[in-house]
């Protein structure tokens, strides 16, 4: 039997798909972000705004092609979102962007608008990187996908994601914390999104099998709800898979994506509202606890009590602390404004510290110490004394902070350019096998999706990263072939060859 579902047809005449490998944005969708951001110069923070909003969609542009997964496109708008929602906050307030800091009583201290100018200038380092490294790929031809999604079981597919799902938590949840298998273990767990991403795939692509797709997002959301708001990742990743079957993106694909930014603008604000309440009464009111005293069925139930009394000025109300919980450059702020003028610049010390710390996998090294708390790092390069592990919290400059703490506001684009060559080569990896093309865009969320954060530390992102692209690229070189031929429907044949015939199907225009 053949291993992939591009023997099912020859490609159809409809296939257009060029050569080249062009932006992922019209020029005309870039315009309007343009035009949209002049309106930025009648706001608290000018020449912020204006860059903010013209940022976006280059950044968009630069990271993703349609008709393949947008999650590095996605990474780097998120970390935008978390740059640029101190601007957005100030001018609504209209307020000077460092006027709204963490901590004001430091705020002298504080140089909030050139973190955000640096982070900004990093997030686009970042994707002019992952852009070089991926140039020469082949562009998605969105006719062979096609026919490669018609040959797959949808139902085959939901009971991967099941088994998958089931497997790889109960062994993350067998081994102890400090254990030499357990990075490996995270890395393993990732899979479940990638056959959560390819269930949704083929589902939102063949407009069929939608039971299975809301059952699979129910088993996640639900498990989702605890302590923490784990409920929203399965929210993000669906919405991946969606825009991942968009062949182009025109005016009404924006208009659709400003909606959905709306209704998760309104969810987030929901779980603000209700979270310290939710928090107190799960964990039995014990403040000092991190978990729930009572069972999944009952956290759920909680939450969907207190979010069901919420009222609409209740959901206002939560605007300004969620877009306070979003913004993350204020640590950045206060590290520019002790760094050099307190503490000198390490000179490549954190980054040397991260690879070495990466180069010695504690699988080999079992005694090797863990990694210093971020909140010792934040607090020795920001002078601000914030909460750390005896206090059951972590708070973290951030990688692109720590890369200025080591070589300053110039030298510090460096290594950030690198991580993006480094992101891009091995998004480069999954897709250059063009026989199971699908199963490379579905590990590529798995191996990118954790990580996208602005506040996690540079050892972590390296060590993180590192560490799943091993693991899955084993997996995907030595299993991902035997499990397509598994998910291979027994039923190709003359039907499905004249339907997947078709042009590409309007779900992609």
């Amino acid at each position: 039997m053949p291993l992939s579902p591009a023997a099912v047809a020859p490609a159809p005449a409809a296939d257009h798909s060029g050569t080249s490998r062009g932006l992922g944005l019209s020029p005309e969708v870039i315009g309007l972000f343009l035009a949209l951001s002049l309106l930025g110069f009648a706001t608290a923070n000018p020449l912020l705004t204006v860059a903010s909003v013209a940022l976006l969609p280059f950044l968009i542009a630069l990271t993703w092609v349609p008709g393949e997964p947008p999650v590095l496109a996605f990474a780097v708008s998120f970390q935008w979102l978390q740059a640029t929602m101190r601007v957005f906050h100030a001018n609504i307030v209209g307020a000077d962007v460092d006027d709204l800091v963490s901590y004001p009583q430091l705020g002298v201290f504080a140089d909030v608008e050139t973190a955000i100018w640096l982070t900004l200038a990093g997030i686009l380092v970042l994707a002019i990187g992952i852009r070089i490294a991926t140039w020469t790929l082949p562009p998605p031809k969105m006719a062979a996908v096609l026919r490669e999604a018609e040959a797959f079981s949808i139902s085959r597919a939901f009971w991967l994601y099941l088994g998958t799902t089931f497997t790889v938590t109960a062994l993350v949840g067998s081994v102890g914390f400090m254990s030499g298998l357990k990075q490996i273990l995270f890395a393993v767990e990732e899979l479940k999104w990638a056959t959560y991403f390819f269930l949704g795939y083929i589902v939102l692509v063949r407009r069929e099998g939608y039971g299975y797709f809301l059952a699979a997002f129910a088993i996640e959301f639900i498990s989702g709800i605890g302590f923490f708001s784990g409920f929203k990742e399965v929210i993000f990743i669906t919405v991946v898979t969606y825009f991942a079957v968009r062949s182009r993106v025109t005016m009404g694909t924006v208009a659709g994506a400003i909606v959905l930014a709306l209704a998760l603008g309104v969810l987030g604000s929901a779980w603000t509202v209700v979270k310290p309440e939710y928090r107190a009464t799960i964990s039995g009111g014990n403040t000092n606890r991190q978990g729930s005293v009572v069972d999944q069925e009952a956290q759920v139930s909680i939450l969907v009590g207190l979010v069901s009394d919420l009222s609409r000025e209740d959901l206002v109300e939560g605007i300004e602390p969620l877009a306070e919980r979003v913004a993350y450059v204020d640590f950045f702020g206060y590290a520019l404004g002790y760094v050099p003028t307190v503490v000198p610049h390490e000179d490549g010390a954190l980054w040397g510290a991260a690879f070495k710390h990466v180069a010695t996998p504690r699988i080999f090294f079992p005694d090797k110490p863990p990694l210093i708390s971020d909140s010792e790092v934040t607090n020795r390069y920001t002078g601000l004394g914030v909460a750390g592990e005896a206090q059951g919290t972590s708070f973290s400059i951030g990688h692109i902070g720590e890369s200025y703490i080591d070589f300053g506001a110039l030298w510090m684009f460096v290594p950030i350019f690198l991580i993006g060559i480094g992101r891009g080569l091995l998004y480069r990896f999954f897709l250059r096998r063009g026989d199971i093309r699908l199963m490379g865009y579905a590990f590529t969320i798995a191996v990118f999706w954790s990580g996208y954060h602005l506040e996690v530390s540079t050892a972590k992102l390296l060590g993180g990263t590192l560490m799943r692209f091993i693991v899955l690229a084993l997996v995907f070189r030595f299993v991902a072939p035997t499990i397509a031929r598994w998910l291979r429907r027994d039923d190709v044949g003359e039907a499905e060859d004249e339907a997947v015939s078709l042009p590409v199907r309007r779900a992609w225009a």
